[in-house]
């Protein structure tokens, strides 16, 4: 959402699913860019140049309810009654549509949404609260209560104990007696599978906030929209919680609730606070949904006739990195353990072993750095996170509050590639042989992103065991390709082209093998440099590079938007670090991460 200087950027909830919705023009009475990291403001100056030659739009209605869709629509638009009547989520059925006209039904605030919300008795008796703060484990005294520790409530409700409103908004308490900067509301249509994205925001320059619909999922897909507004967060079309797993870094959970003593007094004495959930009781309704929703996706592109309608669309699932989700160790400063890093920062785990592709390997299951090579690690490179979007500005040393906070493989990518095999679109050995190529960087990786020049070429096919399923039609396209390249050497795959090896493991019968003997070396010599101060030392300069990787990266990198979410250091990288299956790591000449 865009405040007075119509700053074209997304405020996530980081580490939640509800995103402010970038790009959306309006007129509310706090400039929303207080909360968003500076590097995303520098970004938007060419953008308010450029709106300040364009014709200035009127102002709304304060109690209809209207359009804005990035990339279709330049104004606040007011919506037909036909319009309206095609949004069939119980936020659009139970309040928008009864609201219209009539202030008193016209939420405008946190508490009175939840009124009108938990005036019917199922939604009232399943209403539950979270709040996410990236300053939510910085001391009083670091910073005093009422600093901006970028607190933001999610309120979710439902029918049954499944959540369809999903509620963002800041704690009033942290803005008393002002409007609310941001009120954010996704309404899950269960029938026709689709998240309808809402915000309470005004045409540019104007007075008057009103709800306006953000559009729904199908427009994360549409060229037009895909990537913009609301879309650049909600970047598969569904819900985004970024912090999903233990230990849940900035969440207020089992691990580490947010505690009442350093947040301002009329936030820690709201009902919504005192009330507050745990963050594993949102990773649980998160994954069902997210699960329904992607099954009934895939589903819907399959005809009654086995035919697959826009292959490309699901590939991407499986070759990209769409999104992420982070994950940490559950060591914090606080405590003497050792740092285990998550299996998946070194490998998609999570994904080669789920029983429909079935890959197993040997080495570790934990990964461990020792403590005082890691605290040394952090002392020497300046580590400390840095709130620059507060008033006096403030800083603490040290690095999260959970060590090795890195972004992950998604498990909105990871549930795409399960229902693409159960509903055979795809076979197993095709998944793994797309997995396999650079394993060892699971995610950001730009030669396996490459893949995606040949599932670009493949207009239609049928359920895999088709002779023009997708496997079949992919991997012919990769051998032609691979046709020109010069030889590859197997006993140093990692250093052959994309295509060499997928191919090395498409269609051979001894596929898992030829995996395990790929990972089972590299897993043992991870753990082996570990335990040395310079093997542990690159893993953690690796980390800072994944961080600034996801930062940079164009499809996830407004997920980066407070300056509290990650630590700031002494190191930089023009090119972004790359794992190698020895267990060293090098320069990606691939990648950027400036």
């Amino acid at each position: 959402m865009a405040g007075k200087d119509d700053i074209p950027i997304v405020l996530l909830v980081a580490g939640a699913f509800i995103a402010i919705f970038g790009g959306m023009r309006g007129g509310g009475t706090q400039s929303h860019h207080t909360y968003s990291r500076t590097a995303i403001r520098k970004t938007a100056k060419s953008h308010v140049a450029a709106m300040a030659a364009a014709a200035p739009c009127p102002d709304v209605d304060a109690l209809q309810l209207f359009e804005f869709i990035d990339g279709i629509d330049t104004c606040v638009r007011k919506m037909t009654l036909a319009e309206i009547a095609k949004l069939n989520d119980p936020f659009a059925v139970n309040v928008l549509r009864k609201g219209i006209g009539q202030a008193a039904l016209w939420p405008t605030s946190v508490e009175e949404i939840g009124q009108l919300i938990d005036a019917d008795p199922a939604f009232k008796s399943n209403q539950k609260s979270y709040m996410v703060g990236e300053g939510g484990q910085i001391p009083a005294s670091v910073a005093p209560r009422t600093a901006n520790r970028n607190l933001r409530y999610v309120v979710t409700w439902g029918a049954t104990a499944t959540p369809t409103i999903f509620l963002s908004a800041l704690p009033s308490g942290t803005h008393p007696g002002q409007p609310a900067p941001f009120l954010q509301v996704i309404g899950y249509d269960q029938a026709s599978n689709v998240f309808n994205y809402y915000q309470f925001t005004g045409n540019d320059g104007q007075p008057t906030r009103t709800w306006s619909w953000a559009g729904s999922s199908p427009a994360s897909r549409d060229p037009a929209t895909s990537g913009r507004g609301c879309f650049q967060c909600h970047i598969n079309g569904a819900l985004n919680m970024k912090e999903l797993t233990p230990p849940w870094n900035n969440w207020s959970s089992a691990r580490a609730n947010i505690a009442s003593s350093v947040i301002p007094a009329a936030v820690a004495s709201d009902p919504l606070f005192t009330g507050l959930k745990t963050a594993d009781i949102l990773q649980n309704n998160f994954q069902s949904l997210q699960s329904r929703y992607t099954s009934t996706l895939v589903q819907s592109h399959i005809a009654a006739d086995g035919t697959v309608a826009e292959p490309p669309v699901l590939l991407r699932r499986l070759i990209e990195t769409t999104t992420v989700n982070f994950g940490a160790s559950s060591a914090t400063p606080l405590n003497a353990a050792d740092v285990v890093v998550p299996i998946n920062f070194f490998l998609f785990q999570d994904a080669l072993t789920m029983p429909q592709i079935g890959l197993s390997f040997t080495g570790a299951t934990s990964i461990t750095i020792p403590r005082k090579t890691h605290d040394a690690f952090v002392k020497a490179h300046k580590f400390k996170l840095v709130q620059d979007d507060a008033t006096p500005p403030f800083s603490q040393k040290g690095t999260t509050f959970f060590a090795a906070f890195v972004p992950l493989p998604a498990f909105e990518d990871t549930v795409a590639i399960r229902e693409l095999l159960n509903q055979k679109v795809i076979d197993a050995n095709f998944a793994a042989s797309v997995l396999m190529v650079d394993f060892a960087n699971p995610v950001f990786s730009a030669k396996r992103t490459s893949l995606m020049t040949y599932a670009g070429k493949i207009t239609s096919a049928h359920l895999a065991g088709a002779a023009d399923d997708i496997p079949t039609q992919f991997t012919a396209l990769v051998q032609a390709a691979a046709k020109g390249q010069p030889p590859c050497d197997p006993a140093k795959l990692f250093a052959c082209t994309a295509e060499q090896q997928y191919l090395f493991f498409a269609r051979q019968s001894d596929w898992k093998q030829r995996a395990a003997a790929q990972i089972n070396p590299y897993l043992a010599a991870v753990s082996s440099r570990i335990g040395t101060t310079a093997g542990a030392d690159d893993y953690m300069r690796l980390m800072l590079s994944r961080q600034a990787q996801f930062a940079a990266d164009p499809r996830v990198g407004n997920l980066d938007e407070f300056s509290l979410l990650l630590p700031q250091t002494d190191q930089s990288f023009a090119n972004c670090l790359q794992m190698n299956v020895d267990g060293t790591v090098s320069s990606d000449p691939q990648s950027k991460c400036m």
